[in-house]
């Protein structure tokens, strides 16, 4: 169950990495989730190539994406740790009109296709029709 979820978790940051601003991407590296033999969860940072551990609230020495995408990760390995079943709602937006114009990634039209990307990993409920998060 953990590798099927961290694969998912992992095919989004591919998605992020691959359109927009490219977020988790460097150099044709992208930041990816990693298990280790203990089971535990380490984030790999594409920019500065250091292995973070997950399990700590201190910081997070070699994070370079800034504190919004952090909240993913964070929520990214709690769903691959299986303590929540979906990423918190709006997590990929969309957000109201006075919170950057709505763009809050600035990722434009790409911010659609990264919460359909999302809803397909299940990392996201798949709303039916006229339903909102």
């Amino acid at each position: 169950m953990k590798q099927e979820r961290l694969a998912s978790a992992n095919a989004l940051l591919q998605h992020i990495a691959s359109c927009g601003r490219h977020f988790f991407a460097h150099k044709g590296e992208v930041s990816r989730l990693e298990i280790d033999h203990r089971g535990r969860l380490w984030f790999h940072d594409s920019y500065t190539n250091k292995r973070i551990y997950l399990h700590t609230n201190h910081a997070w020495h070699g994070f370079t994406e800034g504190d919004t995408l952090r909240g993913l990760i964070v929520e990214l390995k709690e769903y691959v740790m299986g303590d929540r079943h979906f990423l918190s709602p709006g997590r990929l937006g969309p957000w109201p009109a006075w919170l950057c114009e709505g763009d809050l990634w600035g990722y434009g039209d790409a911010m659609g296709r990264i919460r359909e990307t999302a809803q397909t990993l299940g990392l996201l409920p798949v709303l039916q029709q006229g339903e909102q998060q």
